[in-house]
């Protein structure tokens, strides 16, 4: 197994071993959150073993239209139902350095 995504599977479990401690102890706002963590870990790790091949489709930073190119070039290899951005780049605060979030 990739080491990226033994490590992603690795604090997915850590992350479900410490909500479950703390849905004993009542703190479900900090379940909720963990619970979050734990299914976007899982599905990285999911995504890293499974299209490792669209690794490959380059991303052109800077460019104005660069994830549309991004999304329809994967679309080609798999065709999606649907792309959604979320996060800091679809609110528009996002910086620099800040990742694309895409739930597809």
């Amino acid at each position: 197994m990739r080491k990226d995504v033994e490590n992603f599977l690795n604090q997915a479990e850590s992350d479900l071993r410490n909500a479950k401690l703390l849905f004993d102890n009542k703190a479900y706002d900090l379940v909720a959150f963990l619970s979050h963590q734990i299914a976007e870990k899982a599905m990285k790790a999911y995504n890293l073993k499974e299209l490792a091949d669209v690794a490959d489709v380059p991303i052109k930073i800077g460019k104005r239209n660069a994830l549309k190119e991004f999304i329809s070039a994967v679309n080609k290899r798999y065709p999606l139902s649907f792309a959604v951005l979320f996060g800091s780049r679809a609110r528009g605060d996002a910086l620099k350095s800040s990742d694309y979030d895409i739930w597809y």
